[in-house]
């Protein structure tokens, strides 16, 4: 399911109507059945996925980004509420890393720079074993960045202000306390600023609850 709202199997593009209909047949077979961002599609979905969980033969996974959906699915008022098995997948452990880039043959001293680098997947497309250089790779993703953060916000129904930008540039240098963060982007926010960062501070560390 893409933001666009578009439903992708494989190759073909799907309008909901008739992706209902298509989950409707499969959930009756022996099949295991993925729905990636499943939190995109309209929440009659699961609404059918509750009235058909009694018949249905099929394993179900539903595939989401965001922390919030997995909560949702656990509210009391939730219809898959007691049908479905939250699991969180976290990053790719270094470990796990090495081992499986040992596998394709990359020397041992190349496999400890580049470890670092590839625990999120999605950042694997800008590591070339064959020629990495730190440099290539931090200059290709630092403005994909603020977008994939912005993306992760807008899923959790929160707006990434400049100020939420600021005080996570400011922790990834190793600024810790609200007045280290406050000292380092004093220049960008004029009044309020130590105040603004400790309840910026705490928002984020407790979920944003």
């Amino acid at each position: 399911m893409t933001r666009g709202g578009l439903i992708l199997e494989h190759e073909e593009h799907l309008p909901y109507p008739v992706f209902e209909e298509r989950i409707k047949n499969l959930l009756l077979r022996d099949i295991t059945i993925v729905v990636d961002e499943f939190q995109r599609l309209p929440e009659r979905f699961l609404d059918l996925l509750h009235y058909h969980s009694t018949d249905s033969r099929a394993k179900l996974i539903l595939v989401g980004s965001s922390f919030s959906v997995a909560r949702k699915l656990m509210e009391r008022r939730s219809p898959l509420l007691g049908i479905v098995r939250p699991v969180r997948v976290g990053l790719i452990r270094p470990a796990d890393v090495i081992r499986g880039l040992f596998k394709l043959g990359i020397p041992p001293e190349l496999l400890l720079r580049i470890a670092p680098y590839v625990r999120d997947p999605w950042i694997m497309r800008f590591v070339d074993p064959g020629k990495f250089r730190r440099s290539d790779v931090i200059e290709a993703i630092r403005f994909n960045v603020p977008a994939l953060i912005g993306e992760v916000f807008s899923e959790e129904d929160r707006v990434l202000t400049d100020r939420y930008e600021l005080v996570i540039r400011a922790l990834s240098l190793g600024n810790s306390t609200p007045g280290g963060i406050a000292s380092y982007i004093s220049g960008f926010i004029e009044r309020g600023l130590r105040s603004q960062m400790s309840r910026a501070i705490w928002r984020i560390s407790s979920g944003w609850e």
